[in-house]
């Protein structure tokens, strides 16, 4: 009887990885389910104190923000690179999600986010970046909360889920290229805008896989502090540089 019990909870484990319920955080699921979800999340928190510690060294010592602002080729660089990295997240899964090459996947991911964040938020005044932050992490939260609490099914989505990645770094890629041609701050608003939805529900589906034990979300920061950064200009939160 034990063994058959066992068995069913298996199966029955098998069937929450495909569809997250409520009762999934009310005592009925395994240990490893536990660890899973506490590694994925203890993750993510390393990525935002690697990424936010980063940015702060660009922006906060005058040096290196002269630098980067004099020498821009090193964002279209950083940019450029983790464009690539997420291409072969997409495309290239032996490399990405097999071992060891996703731990190095990972720490590069990680690596060039931060250099792509610290050096487009050196255009930007100290005080609005460290505020978007903030604003970033608690959407960030408020994301987890909706996936928590309500029984939406966000993964039916997952199908989707690369391509509308690669949909919003292009087209911050694209906002931010135009933005450097034209000075025009409108592009950049009009970027943010447009990601803005597709950030959430990229961040409301990878949430949600890592709450059902489906995948690892490995990097959100980069877009969503991005177009909440570039969806503020519309209050003229730019430096004038």
């Amino acid at each position: 009887m034990g063994h058959n019990c066992g068995i069913q909870e298996a199966d029955n484990i098998g069937v929450q990885r495909r569809k997250y319920h409520l009762n999934h955080f009310q005592g009925q699921h395994s240990e490893s389910e536990v660890n899973f979800t506490l590694n994925a999340f203890g993750i993510s928190l390393l990525q935002l104190i690697i990424t936010f510690s980063g940015t702060c060294l660009f922006i906060e010592i005058p040096v290196i923000s002269k630098w980067i602002k004099t020498n821009q080729l090193i964002l279209w660089i950083s940019s450029g690179i983790y464009l690539v990295l997420q291409l072969i997240w997409a495309f290239v899964p032996q490399l990405s999600r097999t071992y060891p090459y996703n731990i190095l996947y990972l720490l590069f991911m990680t690596l060039f986010s931060m250099l792509a964040i610290g050096s487009d938020a050196t255009l930007y005044n100290i005080d609005y970046v460290y505020k978007l932050f903030g604003v970033s992490l608690t959407v960030f939260n408020i994301s987890s909360f909706v996936v928590t609490v309500s029984q939406l099914d966000f993964t039916r989505f997952n199908m989707m889920t690369s391509l509308i990645k690669l949909f919003i770094d292009l087209l911050l890629q694209i906002g931010q290229l135009i933005y450097f041609i034209s000075k025009n701050q409108t592009a950049l608003l009009i970027t943010g805008v447009i990601a803005f939805p597709f950030t959430l529900l990229k961040v409301l589906i990878e949430v949600e896989m890592i709450l059902g034990n489906a995948g690892i979300m490995y990097n959100s920061w980069w877009s969503l502090f991005l177009t909440i950064l570039w969806i503020t200009v519309s209050i003229d939160l730019m430096t004038t540089n």
